[in-house]
């Protein structure tokens, strides 16, 4: 039975990571939240939305060879995105998905126009995240919304 547990799973990765490249077969996927990542989702998450939960990282490694140069700073908001990326062992930032982690979430960026052209309406804004290890200056819970509604007035109609 173990043995094709384990080719049921490596079956889900294939489908989901090609090569180097990791990629989520939905586009939607930071709409379902990291709730969906997790049991009793997982496999519906292996095959949907593997890059978005993380299950096919290549190994931590650091991408550039002087991350030890600047120093434990670069590793603390506002600069996490950045070493999560290029300073990802350095920063103690491998394995985040194993341990206790928490997020930090970029600015909110509004890509809509309004929704009405004149009066009250709403504007679409979203934002993104980085996983990060528990109590980094500026994380938070992972649990918060990549999506919202602001309200937009206009003039009168």
């Amino acid at each position: 039975m173990g043995y094709y547990k384990v080719l049921l799973c490596f079956t889900f990765l294939i489908h989901s990571c090609h090569g180097d490249a990791c990629v989520d077969v939905l586009p939607d996927c930071h709409e379902y939240t990291l709730a969906a990542c997790e049991a009793p989702y997982r496999q519906w998450a292996y095959l949907n939305c593997a890059a978005y939960c993380g299950f096919c990282k290549k190994p931590c490694d650091d991408v550039i060879m002087d991350c030890e140069e600047y120093g434990t700073g670069a590793c603390k908001a506002p600069y996490v995105s950045w070493a999560t990326k290029n300073c990802a062992k350095t920063c103690g930032f491998c394995d985040l998905n194993k341990q206790k982690a928490q997020c930090v979430y970029s600015d909110w960026m509004t890509v809509s126009e309004c929704s009405v052209t004149c009066g009250r309406g709403y504007k679409t804004e979203v934002r993104s995240f980085a996983k990060v290890k528990d109590k980094t200056p500026g994380s938070k819970v992972c649990k918060e919304n990549l999506e919202r509604y602001t309200a937009c007035d206009l003039q009168p109609c």
